[in-house]
């Protein structure tokens, strides 16, 4: 299950008139029929608030195909009954009016991108017998709460990631508008793949204490993100992590990360060749700035980030324990590989 944004012709299924398609019609409701289950396949009506059938001619309805709502805007609010156990694909994705959408207790496959482009969908209420999916402020999770599938795009502000969750998942914000800033507890271990990913309005990220891993992508073109502050507990940063990220102005790396994995991962972070360096290539840059990087935290501060795939040069500041400056060095990565100077 996917929550990235897809290209979409789902405006054009929603344009096309009823009559195109030989699917049978209940009511709003075009559908396809088994004698054990029924899919709907596209809604034809202009109801703001529409309630999916839980059966049609006695025959439960299990499934809603991609793009059955996609494009369509005349509706705010969406019921889904605890018949249905699967959605094909995005379904309601660009649905632009949607504001809230009520999942039934059956429901159990959600399928890529159900969600995509709905700029005004601010609530995902989860019935509480589902046992795949929960619910809490509108954001889906899994049905124990520890994993965060999807934050829809109509919320806006700052948001603060419950306590107990474990892992936010791939695309999980990705493209989100509004979103200013995050703050997650300690009991967060793992930031997926693209996870926040083009949230443009993101300025501020805390990453938890319990944070190991970063993955590939993860903030990866947050325009506006100007303060990074990296948990104790970091160990791995995902390739182009943060690249695009051209107001970042501050980054705090734990030390968590060893001399040279420091110097790596936060080549890593900006480079999209970065993943691409030999061993040989790292143990180089480990040699090269062991002296430099001493025992507690890095701080790294852009003071001329240019982030092609072959150049970025940071101020280092090494800090002691009583985090006090001891020394300061500018870094370099040019075709060469890596220097430093006072």
């Amino acid at each position: 299950m996917r929550f990235m944004p897809v290209a979409l012709l789902g405006f054009a299924l929603a344009s096309l008139h009823p009559s195109t398609f030989a699917d049978e019609l209940f009511g709003d409701f075009y559908y396809t029929a088994t004698p054990t289950e029924i899919t709907i396949t596209l809604y034809g009506g202009s109801a703001q608030s529409v309630i999916v059938p839980s059966q049609i001619t006695n025959v439960p309805v299990r499934t809603i195909k991609a793009t059955a709502f996609a494009g369509q805007s005349g509706f705010t609010n969406v019921i889904i009954p605890d018949s249905v156990t699967t959605f094909q694909g995005p379904t309601f994705s660009s649905c632009s009016s949607l504001a809230s959408i009520s999942l039934g207790g059956g429901l159990s496959a959600l399928g890529d991108a159900p969600f995509a482009g709905c700029t005004n969908l601010a609530t995902i209420a989860v019935h509480a017998t589902n046992a795949a999916y929960s619910s809490i402020d509108g954001v889906l999770f899994n049905k124990s709460a520890t994993t965060l599938l999807y934050y829809p795009l109509g919320k806006s502000g700052a948001y603060t990631i419950p306590d107990g969750t474990l892992t936010i998942a791939e695309h999980a914000f990705e493209v989100h508008p509004k979103l200013s800033s995050v703050t997650m507890p300690d009991s967060v271990v793992n930031i997926a793949n693209s996870a926040f990913n083009s949230c443009t309005a993101l300025g501020s990220v805390q990453v938890g204490n319990g944070v190991t891993n970063i993955g590939d992508f993860a903030f990866i073109s947050c325009t506006n993100l100007s303060d990074l502050t990296l948990g104790s507990s970091v160990k791995t940063i995902g390739p182009m992590a943060f690249s695009g990220c051209t107001r970042l102005a501050r980054v705090t790396l734990p030390s968590s990360l060893s001399n040279g994995d420091r110097l790596l991962c936060f080549r890593r972070m900006f480079d999209p060749g970065a993943h691409l360096l030999s061993r040989k290539c790292a143990e180089s840059g480990r040699e090269r700035l062991r002296e430099h990087f001493r025992c507690g935290q890095g701080v790294l501060s852009a003071r001329d980030q240019r982030l092609g795939p072959w150049f970025c040069r940071f101020e280092y500041r090494a800090l002691e324990s009583n985090d006090r400056a001891r020394s300061a060095h500018s870094l370099h990565y040019g075709n060469s590989g890596y220097s430093h100077r006072r």
